[in-house]
């Protein structure tokens, strides 16, 4: 819970590992996570994991997030120190896929070093708004990369990389 993190003291925290099956992340204020002085990890790498941000929107200093399988986004997700690394398919088997909802966001535009998004997964799908400020936006895909909405407002350089160019399609948003 969100007074649990608050008790927490720590450099990088990570929570979960290669043995737990998903992740749900609801919530998290930035005061939850004001002891965190580097980055919050979470930790889906075991078969199959999943990882999802949904409910309440949820802000870190400095995230990453990794999951064997599946991380969608059907909220707000901000950082407000450094960037934001979050990858499907962490194990590599092609199964994984990355998402962002219509209802969800990442922003990383008030993080004041490095607000970088990295995002990956066996394909990634786009319908939120992706703002970092001045910071970049690297995504990676070992199949498609496809924006059907929401707005990309990209500060710095912008890397998409995926399986063959016919396979990144940015249609319908607000593309800055």
């Amino acid at each position: 819970s969100g007074a649990d993190l608050q008790n927490m003291t720590a450099g990088d925290l990570t929570i979960g590992d290669n043995r737990i099956s998903s992740l749900s992340v609801d919530g998290v204020t930035a005061a939850n996570v004001a002891n965190i002085s580097g980055k919050v990890i979470l930790d889906a790498s075991g078969n199959n994991a999943t990882i999802s941000f949904s409910g309440g929107s949820s802000t870190f200093g400095t995230l990453e997030a990794n999951a064997a399988r599946d991380l969608s986004v059907s909220t707000g997700v901000s950082t407000t120190v450094n960037g934001m690394t979050l990858k499907a398919d962490f194990d590599g088997n092609g199964t994984g896929a990355f998402s962002v909802a219509a209802t969800g966001s990442l922003n990383s535009s008030a993080a004041s070093t490095s607000n970088d998004i990295i995002l990956s997964g066996a394909s990634i799908s786009l319908a939120g708004d992706i703002a970092t400020g001045a910071g970049a936006l690297d995504m990676t895909s070992t199949g498609a990369i496809n924006q059907t909405a929401g707005a990309l407002n990209i500060g710095g350089a912008t890397t998409l990389t995926a399986a063959g160019t016919s396979n990144i399609a940015l249609t319908d948003g607000d593309n800055d």
